[in-house]
């Protein structure tokens, strides 16, 4: 017999699957030479005095400046079948949401909100701010108030 959700597992499952049925998803697979890019990158952290920056915030970064420049990426589409009519509502603000792993192993999804505009040091000011905040609190306590605000609705 499988492992029962607890109420965080089943609001992650919940949002999950909504997101999965209302939000378009894009899968690209291309195979690049980043060899200089990552000899770049490291090149960027060895002349940084404070801030090191993280592999994931670059990729962050890339996936940014790529639905920059493809804006119908980060879309709503809505249609209605009986009229057959529909729209496409391009959204400016480039919202990512990306999994966080905590001390205990367990995988949480993290919000990060309005990178369209942040430089690279900028995104990694924020996420930094945001390992501060989950190092400094019982992320459960947050976690579990969203788990049962989700599925009272």
């Amino acid at each position: 017999m499988g492992e029962k959700f607890n109420i965080l597992r089943k609001a992650i499952s919940y949002e999950t699957t909504e997101s999965w049925t209302t939000v378009p998803h894009v899968t690209f697979i291309y195979e690049a030479d980043v060899t200089e890019m990552l000899n770049e990158f490291g090149r960027l952290n060895e002349n940084s005095r404070s801030l090191k920056l993280t592999i994931n915030t670059l990729l962050l970064k890339i996936c940014v400046e790529a639905v920059k420049t493809a804006p119908q990426v980060n879309a709503h589409i809505k249609y209605n079948p009986k009229r057959i009519t529909g729209e496409v509502e391009v959204i400016k603000n480039i919202n990512i949401t990306m999994p966080w792993v905590l001390e205990n192993g367990e995988i949480v999804p993290i919000n990060l909100r309005n990178f369209e505009d942040k430089t690279l040091v900028e995104m990694q000011e924020y996420i930094n701010k945001i390992a501060q905040k989950i190092n400094n609190c019982n992320i459960h306590i947050p976690l579990y108030r969203v788990a049962v605000s989700i599925l009272i609705e």
